[in-house]
């Protein structure tokens, strides 16, 4: 090695540059190190700063369950110091019941993705409190797990408002209304309850595929939307209004509508409570107006009664005073009297019936004997023919006899009236058993349904929801009262009466009466072959 007295010029000035490059270099490290270390106390701090500022609560706990770290928003919480906390388990502040499930929970932190997510139960300062804690677990070097850290939040107000909605849901599943919810956009139903299930006879799936035109006929696809207006616009809260509502089985009822917009929420929708006032149409109908129909129509006919029975009267005394009666005229004069006499008691009969209070006397009724004895007697004389499909095995009736008879016998007139030209009448009972009363239409119990299907001129869909007012009619010689006290009767026995017809196809009756499920058959069944 040469001294530095041996070097030349330029080894000498080689090396000085040489060195200045080392210490330059050195310096760069030595700034580039202070830097690093800058940084990382920064990231500390602001580390420290984030946890020990922020509302959450941080934990770090061993695979013993003990603290090895506790942020001071946990302590507040929990109104411990950090030394209280440090090397004692956290388990006993969680709530008995929630210990379980949260050592289940937190077995999944040991394989893979090494997260889990626990709701739980703490006493904290304010009492037991709900908290929701995101856990993570800490790998060492070789992958094994050596440590927990956990995220919590509470979230006791979010329990309370899951209870109360959850309680919410099940008070609208309950109710015997019918509670939609539908896209304020698509119109789609998204929720249905299940009073509106069970009348409508949809499944939750299959609803969910439709709108309220679909259970709707009175909808206009062009009007419909400008109803909805002025609850978008905000001009109106709530829009009442009546309509009519579809089954899946085409049978037609009359509701009551309250609709609104719920627009706090994206995205918006429309809620509708849909009440059916079948009953309440009855009722109504039942009140002023009907009062004044039913008081002239019974004055009309009681007049027209009255003349027959007095006016042969008067023709039986002329002949008596004249001392006429040459082949017994004034005893056919008396017996056309005496028939007169007989159609007032009759009617007067109905009208009982139909008033109020006329409560039925229940006993113990073979279907089989009910159908066809009534159906035989009502079919005298005409030109109609009736086929029966009544199965073994029937359940007996549990009615008044006297009641029922005159409910047959007015839906078997009604349907020869409305085949003029003959033809046959279609008679089936069959066993049903309601499950629940989810709905108005059936209270929980056995049944049996009797059908009665025409093939005559049927009805639209304007007069059906009106067949049942008393005194109306579409027919020349209907007294319109037939088809009234066949269901004041129905409803008065705790059943239930529906109607299915259109033009050009028919009309069918379907009547629920109440059974016995546990009695035998009080005869055997009759012949199924048509009867005249």
């Amino acid at each position: 090695m040469l001294k530095d007295s041996e070097k030349t010029k330029e080894q000498l000035i080689g090396e000085l540059y040489e060195l200045r490059q080392l210490i330059t270099a050195a310096k760069q490290s030595e700034d580039h190190s202070k830097n690093i270390s800058e940084a990382l106390m920064k990231s500390q701090e602001n580390y420290k700063i984030l946890v020990e500022n922020q509302t959450d609560v941080v934990v770090k706990v061993g695979l013993d369950r003990k603290f090895q770290y506790v942020s001071p928003s946990y302590c507040a919480t929990f109104g411990k110091t950090e030394q209280e906390l440090l090397g004692t388990k956290f388990m006993p502040l969680v709530h008995e019941d929630d210990r379980s499930i949260s050592e289940a929970e937190l077995k999944k932190l040991l394989i893979p993705p090494y997260c889990c997510w626990v709701e739980q139960r703490a006493l904290t300062t304010m009492g037991w409190r709900w908290f929701g804690w995101a856990d993570k677990a800490v790998l060492n070097k070789d992958n094994e797990v050596e440590a927990i850290v956990a995220i919590g939040r509470d979230i006791t107000e979010q329990k309370k408002n899951q209870h109360l909605t959850a309680r919410l849901g099940k008070i609208l599943d309950s109710s015997f209304n019918e509670v939609y919810a539908f896209d304020a956009e698509t119109l789609k139903f998204i929720h249905v309850n299940q009073g509106a299930l069970s009348n409508l006879g949809y499944t939750g799936d299959e609803i969910l595929e439709l709108t309220p035109y679909d259970i709707n006929p009175d909808l206009n696809r062009t009007e419909f939307p400008n109803t909805l207006v002025p609850l978008i616009e905000g001009n109106t809260r709530i829009k009442v209004f009546e309509t009519i509502h579809k089954r899946k089985d085409g049978t037609l009822y009359p509701v009551e509508v309250r609709l609104q917009l719920s627009n706090k929420e994206t995205p918006a929708v429309f809620v509708a409570v849909a009440q059916d006032i079948t009953d309440r149409k009855w009722a109504e109908t039942s009140r002023l107006e009907s009062i004044g129909v039913l008081a002239g129509g019974i004055a009309h006919d009681f007049n027209n009664i009255l003349t027959g029975i007095t006016g042969n009267v008067s023709l039986a005394k002329m002949k008596l005073e004249n001392e006429l009666n040459e082949n017994g005229h004034i005893q056919k004069l008396l017996a056309e009297a005496e028939k007169a006499a007989l159609q007032a008691k009759y009617l007067t009969n109905q009208l009982l019936t139909f008033a109020k209070g006329g409560e039925p006397v229940l006993e113990t009724v073979s279907v089989y004997n009910l159908l066809q004895e009534n159906i035989g007697f009502a079919l005298r004389g005409s030109n109609i023919m009736c086929e029966f499909q009544l199965p073994s095995g029937l359940w007996p009736l549990k009615v008044d006899s006297c009641q029922i008879n005159q409910v047959i016998q007015n839906l078997i007139i009604n349907a020869c009236q409305a085949m003029p030209q003959g033809d046959f009448i279609h008679v089936k009972a069959e066993n049903v058993e309601s499950k629940s009363r989810v709905n108005s239409r059936l209270e929980k119990g056995p049944y049996v349904k009797i059908s009665i299907k025409d093939h005559g001129v049927g009805m639209s869909k304007e007069i059906v929801p009106r067949i049942f007012d008393p005194y109306f009619t579409t027919k020349q010689k209907g007294s319109g009262l037939g088809l009234a006290i066949v269901y004041s009767v129905v409803r008065k026995h705790k059943g239930y009466i529906l109607v299915n017809s259109e033009p050009g196809h028919g009309t069918e009756f379907q009547v629920f009466l109440p059974a016995c499920r546990d009695l035998e058959v009080l005869t055997h069944e009759k012949s199924n072959a048509p009867l005249k």
